[in-house]
């Protein structure tokens, strides 16, 4: 992106979720709030919100700071909160985006003798998305992949199998034994458990000669059926990150550093 270009709001969240756009997070911010300071109290007030414990947050990016922190349990309830946004499991969701050409970016191409080049393409960095590759999860339902020196390799994922909607969280992630990314190593064992050893029951099921007042059983006539369904939506693994947040963990032995 260059001085002087317009986006729409959401090419700017497509920019930030699918290629980690630093940029594009802070004019995000700054269009909101006016500053990326007023914008990251807004993000703290609506994490305590909805149930984040132990986070704090400085920028809109998540660029390392020491006093930019979150746990894995908060970035699993951020993830619950945005999974209820169809426009946000949209975006998640989206393989590639295109930025149509600006004016600003065609001159910069005819300066630099670049008019061949086609239209500014960005790919989701999630590879749990994409067909063929070594860690695509069919039931996966977007995420947010991130990487800071501090932090290392993290990733928050959701997936959907036959209507069981999980979270995972890795964080400080780097290489298993056999030279395969952790952190979807770890996501995909993670969900496999997580449908492997719990499944969705209604736990109260009422017919219409039937109900259940917290007791015992009592028969009615002529009464409409009632159902409870809960439906976990997360299960939280080990990890951190929505937007690259950096928060540290000890290593395990079984990781070999990246390179």
């Amino acid at each position: 992106m260059y001085h002087g270009e317009e986006f729409t709001i959401e090419q700017l969240l497509l920019l930030t979720m699918l290629q980690s756009a630093n940029e594009a997070a802070n004019i995000v911010a700054e269009h909101i709030s006016g500053t990326i300071e007023d914008f990251a109290e807004l993000m703290n007030k609506r994490a305590k919100e909805i149930g984040c414990l132990n986070s704090h947050f400085v920028n809109p990016n998540g660029m390392h700071d020491e006093n930019h922190y979150s746990t894995a349990y908060d970035l699993a309830m951020i993830a619950r909160y945005c999974m209820q946004n169809e426009k946000y499991r949209e975006i998640v969701l989206t393989k590639k985006c295109e930025i149509p050409d600006t004016e600003i970016w065609n001159n910069y191409k005819i300066e630099n003798e670049l008019e061949d080049e086609p239209y500014r393409e960005f790919y989701n960095t999630n590879r749990m998305l994409k067909e063929g590759n070594e860690y695509y999860y069919p039931y996966c339902t977007g995420g947010k992949a991130g990487f800071t020196t501090p932090a290392k390799n993290c990733l928050v994922s959701t997936s959907n199998k036959d209507g069981f909607e999980l979270v995972s969280v890795i964080m400080h992630a780097e290489l298993t034994e056999d030279e395969k990314s952790a952190r979807y190593v770890d996501t995909i064992n993670m969900f496999n458990y997580g449908y492997d050893n719990f499944k969705l029951e209604d736990i109260v099921k009422e017919s219409e000669d039937e109900l259940y007042d917290g007791k015992s059983p009592a028969k009615e006539d002529n009464t409409e059926e009632k159902k409870l369904d809960l439906r976990p939506l997360v299960m939280v693994g080990v990890g951190v990150i929505v937007l690259m947040m950096g928060f540290f963990m000890l290593k395990k032995d079984r990781y070999k550093p990246a390179h």
